[in-house]
């Protein structure tokens, strides 16, 4: 019979049941030809990525990476870069420094010629004589100008190029100018005197008995002294650049050759986050031979950690053996208080078809059935707590958190006896004994968590909540669901519940009768709907 409610509550509740129905429904179709494939010893290994990723991926990490040859090129080529560029600045300064001293002396040591010339000359005012020593001064590219001036500064005779003195200017022994203050003798100047951008003038004092009568000046082109300087030093710089990009191409390749064990290690650490845990088997006697031992030796634990959780999986829910493998460094032996909604399915009159089955075909039939009840509480978010001889266990809400655990335990064994109804026509078609489930289904605060001694340990859950659904389960008849009255008008706040019958009965170990209802269907759309996921669940 059908619950009475208010028209335009019910209109609400279907049209929601309607939409996580279809909602549900599309997101099985897409993924259901998958889990077909899918086997209970690949489902640990898919936990280990996920729980990997976190831990190999570091946050934060930079966008821009450089290989590690060029790391450690540059760290050997840096420093021995440098130290190359500061000694070619040295032996260039060295070098010039050497050479501007040796034109200090080889232009004082000329100008001092001049000037014991000039002595009797000058001192005779013989300024003929003094032209003709001044004129028969061989002037070329380096030496430019030479001169005899007075005390007073004044030029009596000149050759070449010569700047404009003053007696004061004179008495220094050298100085520095630049073109624009030199004038040239148009007369005497030579043909191998090419242009100049500065002219170093040096001057001598002509003396006497300790009287000064003049000075004897001489220039020298600063450009063309300094240019076997700059040749020189150009030749350096050259040299040093070769040496710097041939150490540089050196260095690159022998760096390659030291890092290329770092990279096949960097990518077979790589090939172990995807789950390739391949030997290495190269072999060193150095830094990087301990740590291609390390990496063999967390391969291999690795690896036996893989078959441990592949053969974790095999006796847990995946969702149980994540949480104890998440678990394992903090283990809570006192467990949690949890909402949650367990639900018991026992097969009817098991005892009595045993007795006409092989234990082979016992086993066969239970691992058949008992697997697809499995995907029915995969789908619907729940565990597989245990398997009782012909009883499953499932717990909604749990292991894995569900706001929506009743509803979804609900739906979960409706799916159950309409898939159990569909298999047993094949059954009958075989000429086998067909199968028929009772199911209780009750909701309320839970103890979660590892219970047992500490040799031996399950997840399970525990309460009052779980035996009263236990109980439900004995008090069902052939193909009904009962649900306890308490989670029958949580549902029907939401939902739209279609119930055969309402009864109250007498539970062994309460006090209280408990008011109880049997459950037909919870909605048309989710009538289709299952049909739908039985089709895909036993392949039609």
């Amino acid at each position: 019979m059908e619950n009475s409610n208010p028209e335009q509550q019910r209109r609400e509740s279907d049209s929601r049941e309607g939409s996580l129905t279809d909602r549900r429904g599309e997101e099985f179709n897409t993924r259901s030809g998958q889990r077909r494939g899918r086997n209970q010893s690949q489902r640990p290994e898919r936990r280990h990525e996920r729980r990997s990723k976190p831990q190999l991926e570091p946050i934060g990490a930079p966008s821009i990476r450089f290989p590690i040859e060029l790391k450690v090129s540059a760290y050997f080529l840096l420093p021995l870069l440098f130290g190359m560029i500061v000694l070619a600045y040295i032996m260039i300064d060295a070098h010039r420094n050497f050479q501007q001293k040796q034109m200090d002396q080889f232009a004082r040591v000329i100008t001092a010629q001049v000037a014991a010339s000039a002595i009797e000359p000058l001192f005779a005012d013989a300024k003929m004589e003094l032209a003709v020593l001044i004129n028969q001064v061989a002037l070329d590219n380096n030496f430019i100008g030479s001169g005899i001036f007075n005390h007073r500064g004044e030029a009596i005779a000149v050759s070449g190029i010569m700047p404009s003195r003053t007696a004061k200017d004179l008495r220094k022994n050298k100085s520095l100018f630049p073109a624009e203050q030199f004038q040239t003798q148009a007369s005497t100047i030579s043909k191998h005197i090419s242009k100049f951008d500065y002219g170093v003038v040096y001057s001598h004092p002509i003396m006497f008995r300790g009287a000064t009568g003049g000075f004897a000046v001489t220039v020298f082109n600063e450009s063309s002294l300094m240019g076997h300087f700059e040749q020189m030093a150009y030749t350096l710089f050259t040299t040093t650049a070769a040496l710097c990009l041939l150490l540089t191409t050196i260095i690159f390749f022998m760096s390659r050759h030291v890092t290329a064990p770092l990279k096949y290690i960097a990518n077979v650490a790589a090939n172990i986050h995807n789950g390739d845990l391949t030997h290495i088997p190269e072999r060193r006697n150095d830094e990087l031979g301990q740590l291609i031992q390390s990496l063999n030796r967390m391969s291999k634990d690795l690896a036996r950690k893989s078959e441990v959780e592949n053969v974790l999986g095999r006796f847990l829910d995946p969702d149980v053996a994540n949480k104890i493998i998440n678990e394992l460094d903090n283990v809570n032996f006192k467990g949690e208080n949890v909402q949650a909604t367990a639900l018991f399915a026992d097969i009817v009159g098991f005892t009595q078809m045993s007795e006409q089955m092989s234990p082979e075909e016992v086993s066969s039939l239970l691992n058949e059935y008992f697997g697809y009840y499995a995907s029915c509480a995969k789908l619907h978010y729940g565990t597989v707590d245990k398997f009782l001889g012909d009883c499953v266990m499932i717990v909604f809400g749990a292991a894995r958190a569900d706001e929506d655990h009743q509803y979804h335990a609900v739906c979960c064994a409706l799916l159950m006896q309409e898939l159990t109804e569909r298999i047993n026509k094949k059954r009958v078609d075989q000429g086998l004994i067909p199968i028929h489930l009772r199911i209780g289904i009750n909701s309320g605060e839970m103890l979660a968590g590892l219970l047992g001694s500490k040799d031996r340990l399950e997840y399970t859950v525990i309460g009052d909540s779980v035996n009263l659904a236990s109980r439900l389960c004995n008090e069902a008849q052939q193909g009904q669901i009962i649900i306890q009255e308490q989670c029958h008008d949580a549902l029907q706040e939401k939902h739209t519940l279609s119930v055969d019958s309402h009864k109250t009965i007498k539970i062994r170990g309460k006090t209280d009768p408990v008011s109880v209802y049997n459950i037909s269907s919870i909605s048309q759309e989710r009538s289709n709907a299952n049909k739908a996921l039985i089709n895909d669940l036993i392949g039609q």
